[in-house]
Order: C-alpha cells, then structure tokens, then sequence
C-alpha cells in the first residue's frame, strides 16, 4: 500500500496541461472492465474540481488543448475576452492533493 500512497502524494504539483495529455493517451473504452486506473480517474475528479472552480479558464485550456486551437486570439475571440486574458489563463495550472495526515495512516 504504500506504493500507492506515494503516488498519490507525488501528484502535489501536477499541472492541468499534464492531466490532460495523460488522458488524451488514455485509449480506454470506459467500458466497465476497460477503466482507467484509480489514479488517472482521482486525476480527473481533481481537474473537474478545478474547472468547476474556473470554468471560464477551463474553457480556454480545453479549446487550446482538446480542440487544437494553439492561437490565443482565436480562442480570445471565441471566448469574448481579450488576447491578454487568455495568455494569462493558460499559464500553467498547478493542483495539490491535500492528503490528511490521519488518512494516510488508515490506508
């Protein structure tokens, strides 16, 4: 178990651009025997989390990420905000797992 506790506490810094490109590689089916690990699924609760908290920068990363539009002025366009908005929102996202110190000693 404690191979899973570490990785779980490694992902104290994980950023969204690096959520989002572990799970575009993911090729699972989300059939109910093909999921993806825990991790991954923890991951995305964690980003969904996140983009509840920002939905208009969540917006921005995934029309920059999952729809492929790399041009800040096109996705300042789509969005009705300016250019400078936009690069501002796609400045790196950091996400922290707050682990309790009582709940790692139960698992």
């Amino acid at each position: 178990m404690s191979g899973f506790i570490e990785e779980l506490a490694s992902d104290a810094g994980l950023g969204v651009t690096e959520i989002l490109a572990e799970c575009s590689k993911d090729d699972a089916s989300w059939g109910r025997n093909d999921l993806p690990n825990t991790i991954t699924l923890r991951r995305m609760l964690l980003l969904a989390d996140w983009a509840s908290q920002e939905p208009k920068r969540w917006h921005a990363y995934r029309l920059f990420f999952l729809e492929g539009i790399t041009s800040t002025s096109e996705i300042a366009l789509k969005l009705h905000v300016s250019e400078r908005t936009v690069r501002r929102w796609l400045q790196p996202v950091h996400l922290k797992i707050k682990l309790k110190q009582e709940r790692i000693k139960n698992v």
